[in-house]
């Protein structure tokens, strides 16, 4: 159950909760329906935020650094620069949403949904990215160096200048349909025209 207290303070905006939010008991938004509200750079690092609703929210700038995000709904939120790194983000609802130049280093998103997700130049070094759902997103100009993609879903996403070097498992990876071009980079002998992939 979510902290009603701390729910209270966060829809108030990010001056309030930032001036509240000191004691780490005083993070705990688990459920919390905070659909929609307008938090520019807010600061949920460490945050239990499991399950909680956040569809449609505005967090450009956001940090959620070692946030619990495990099956929180975050459709259609704008998150552009979003920090994630270290966050449990598995089972995460990120469809449609915009998180150009995220960050996501070192993030759990096993079973994560970023289905038509805007991802430009998002970073998810060293991310675990189990059977992540990636369709349709734009990935153009993502770095995906040391990660983990085990049988991820890339299907007709865009890779255009995307770097996969040095990631685990991109033999696995579902590329169907999926655009690149010459600046996308593969880990040396891997060939993405013979898993489906086009190249433009």
């Amino acid at each position: 159950m979510a902290n009603d207290e701390a729910v209270e303070q966060l829809r108030q905006g990010t001056m309030r909760w930032m001036a509240w939010r000191g004691n780490p008991d005083r993070l705990d938004l688990l459920n919390a329906d905070l659909k929609g509200l307008f938090l520019p750079d807010v600061d949920l690092s460490g945050a239990r935020l499991a399950d909680a609703d956040l569809s449609q929210a505005k967090m450009i700038g956001g940090f959620f650094r070692l946030a619990d995000l495990s099956g929180a709904r975050l459709e259609g939120c704008e998150l552009l620069g979003a920090n994630f790194g270290n966050a449990d983000l598995s089972g995460i609802r990120l469809q449609r949403a915009t998180a150009t130049n995220a960050t996501f280093d070192h993030a759990n998103l096993a079973g994560a949904k970023l289905i038509g997700a805007i991802l430009t130049g998002a970073r998810f070094l060293s991310a675990f990215m189990l059977r992540a759902e990636l369709l349709d997103a734009d990935l153009r100009r993502a770095e995906f160096s040391g990660a983990v993609l085990t049988q991820a879903n890339l299907s007709n996403a865009k890779l255009h200048g995307a770097r996969f070097i040095s990631c685990y498992d991109i033999e696995t990876v579902i590329l169907t349909g999926a655009r690149y071009d010459r600046t996308t980079r593969w880990p040396r002998g891997f060939d993405a025209s013979t898993k489906g992939a086009i190249m433009e």
